[in-house]
């Protein structure tokens, strides 16, 4: 819920617009679950309310009345969930969804959780009913295939994913571009806006002249590396890539990376300014002081000089590649 308001948020500021979000729970069923939704409202920057009444009804009534008191542009309620059909949570939702007559309804499933998940949503539909469906754990082996199978089993759209742990990991619902990674054929243009979001957030963009010029500097490969962390982990970002799907490499390998790139931005934190803009006067004795600054060894300094010359060679590759290009812009 936490992510469908952020997601509201960044869609609004897109707009030049500003909402006022409120959250709220009546899950008084999952230990926890409000005292954690509690927190994340304070992450994402929404308001939070918490009812005093302990009856799922009651609750919803006295955050509703909170709600239009406070003049909010958007309520965002949790109800309880379950793996399993439960009629009893079935009649407090029905009674909830009479009491406020919400605009729009979602039902979050869990994409791993395959026909089980599917029982649930037709019991919801038939008690409820819902406009939407939204999937969580995207991210997983399970590659999509429950999303095909909601749609084909509810005629209901899907209309945001979740694909992973962090309050960003949240995306619109494409069905082309999800068929095309299910398919191993990569999603360019999900990766390009990801790529553009990042950037939009950035104080300074990495300079794609000097990249591809064959005069980038170490500092602007720092930026690079900052910037396609914010993006997502290696593996988040294979999924995308056409051919990989995430499975052409092993955990190992992609573990491995992911190492490799916390190392090299630590070598890059030690070094000064003048050493990351012109690497040339990088000798020995300097690079033992970035090695013991780092942490690391010298052969890793080394290591990093090497893939930053391999880097400036890709990126001159790259330019003007279509919506990738766009990576290094």
């Amino acid at each position: 819920m936490a992510k469908l308001a952020r997601f509201s948020q960044k869609q609004a500021q897109k707009r030049g617009k500003k909402r006022t979000v409120l959250l709220a729970s009546v899950d008084f069923y999952r230990p926890a679950a409000i005292d954690q939704l509690e927190q994340l409202a304070s992450t994402v920057g929404v308001s939070f309310y918490r009812a005093q009444s302990t009856s799922p009804v009651g609750a919803a009534q006295e955050i509703y009345a909170h709600y239009k008191q406070g003049g909010y542009d958007l309520l965002f309620l949790d109800t309880a969930g379950r793996l399993h059909v439960d009629d009893q949570m079935l009649k407090e939702l029905s009674q909830i969804n009479a009491l406020l007559n919400p605009r729009y309804k979602f039902l979050v499933l869990d994409a791993m959780t395959g026909q089980e998940s599917l029982a649930v949503a037709r019991a919801f539909n038939q008690v409820v009913g819902f406009d939407a469906g939204i999937l969580t754990k995207m991210d997983s082996d399970t590659r999509g295939g429950a999303a095909f199978s909601f749609r084909y089993a509810l005629h209901k759209p899907i209309h945001f994913v979740g694909k992973g742990e962090k309050i960003d990991d949240f995306d619109q619902f494409f069905p082309k571009r999800a068929a095309g990674q299910i398919l191993g054929m990569g999603d360019l243009q999900s990766l390009a806006e990801k790529a553009d979001e990042v950037m939009a957030q950035q104080k300074h963009a990495v300079d794609y002249a000097a990249m591809t010029s064959g005069k980038m500097t170490l500092q602007d490969f720092a930026d690079q590396m900052s910037m396609m962390g914010k993006i997502g982990s290696m593996s988040q970002l294979m999924k995308y890539m056409p051919g990989m799907g995430g499975s052409a490499m092993s955990a190992q390998a992609i573990t491995q990376g992911e190492l490799e790139m916390k190392r090299f931005l630590a070598i890059l934190s030690s070094m000064t300014p003048k050493e990351r803009l012109n690497p040339r006067i990088l000798d020995a004795s300097r690079k033992k002081r970035i090695a013991h600054g780092a942490g690391v060894a010298v052969n890793q300094v080394n290591l990093l000089l090497q893939r930053f010359e391999q880097v400036q060679q890709y990126a001159k590759l790259f330019k003007k590649q279509g919506p990738f290009g766009r990576l290094f812009s």
